[in-house]
């Protein structure tokens, strides 16, 4: 195979990954500048082979780490101009050596795995911890994080440092840019952290959802089976159902928060773009504003927020019930959302 070929291979590997691995991430990149989407595509890819170093590995810590320590040395001989024989390393080798491309931060992609790898010990050590009593509790307490702020930490290091490579990918660098990605990072993160639910229940699995909000709902009256005999069928529990409902409950503070967090991404976005507009100066300096102009590089780097927005509002029509099966199916307005806002040029109305 000749290098160009085994280039575009890789590039096709990446593709494939992102299609099958992160479907809402891979319909985001077909609104993307050309120039920068096979790059994106890699970043993507990468953050998907180090988030599924958990689910793969989750029996042998000892395969994790060395799994974690495998994309830690990838990305650094990349950065060292001695990539490894695997796609993912050749589709980032290509993409940092074109001589139009912008500059990627080594330190945005080796914080996203060791985010990932924090979060693996994380589960490990709440599933290893003593116990917690659920005869008395309609929820289980054990979390991966104690914490809303713990949990927005690991967002920003992870969903914010992804959004980060995304604009560097689409030439943007600024500081009140960045600030508007940390946001809806976090919000992506916690909106992540509730998607992950059901299937954290299915596999007896710490869930992500911060302590301090389980624990403030988890006092009641348990029905004659208790949470612990019959939470992998949370999905067949009546609506009515105590332990239902105070999961609910507990989503619903959740889904607040990441809400709030888009909410002020939103803002700051209007308020970049109105001092531009009117020739006021912005924290940054003033060049922030016009990146968000209508059809500005920085709208086409934080694409995947659309996702977020849409999959808040579903999660509201079903009275963020979780375990509503309806959660789990594609939804398929979301090419048109991406789409009418790729057309206005705004992540803003």
């Amino acid at each position: 195979m000749t290098a160009t070929a085994a280039v575009a291979a890789a590039h096709g590997y990446c593709l494939n990954a992102v299609r099958t691995g992160d479907w809402e991430g891979f319909v985001a990149t077909l609104f993307i500048p050309a120039r920068a989407r096979s790059t994106v595509l890699a970043i993507r890819a990468l953050n998907i082979e180090a988030a599924g170093v958990t689910t793969s590995s989750a029996s042998s810590p000892v395969a994790a780490s060395m799994r974690f320590k495998f994309w830690t040395d990838l990305i650094e001989g990349v950065y060292a101009g001695t990539p490894v024989n695997h796609p993912i390393a050749v589709a980032l080798a290509d993409a940092l050596s074109q001589p139009s491309a912008p500059p990627l931060s080594k330190q945005f992609m080796l914080r996203l795995i060791s985010a990932r790898q924090e979060n693996h010990l994380r589960a490990a050590a709440s599933n290893t911890a003593a116990p917690i009593s659920t005869r008395s509790s309609l929820l289980p307490t054990q979390s991966r994080f104690e914490t809303v702020t713990a949990l927005e930490t690991h967002a920003e290091r992870a969903n914010a440092s992804m959004l980060y490579l995304q604009l560097e990918a689409c030439g943007v660098r600024d500081f009140a840019v960045d600030r508007v990605a940390s946001d809806i990072g976090k919000s992506l993160g916690i909106i992540s952290a509730l998607r992950a639910i059901p299937a954290d229940f299915a596999a007896s699995m710490p869930l992500s959802v911060p302590a301090e909000i389980l624990q403030r709902h988890a006092n009641g009256t348990l029905p004659s089976t208790s949470f612990a005999e019959g939470k992998q069928q949370m999905h067949m529990l009546t609506a009515a159902d105590p332990r239902r409902r105070a999961m609910s409950d507990a989503v619903f503070d959740l889904a607040t928060v990441a809400n709030n967090r888009m909410a002020t991404a939103l803002a700051e976005i209007r308020e970049l773009v109105a001092n531009t507009e009117t020739g006021a100066q912005t924290r940054a300096g003033g060049a922030a504003g016009s990146l968000f102009s209508p059809h500005g590089a920085a709208n086409a780097g934080l694409m995947p927020a659309i996702a977020g927005r849409l999959f808040l509002r579903r999660l509201e029509a079903v009275d963020f019930d979780v375990f509503d099966r309806r959660l789990s199916r594609r939804d398929w307005r979301l090419l048109y959302e991406l789409w009418r806002t790729n057309r206005r040029g705004s992540l803003v109305d």
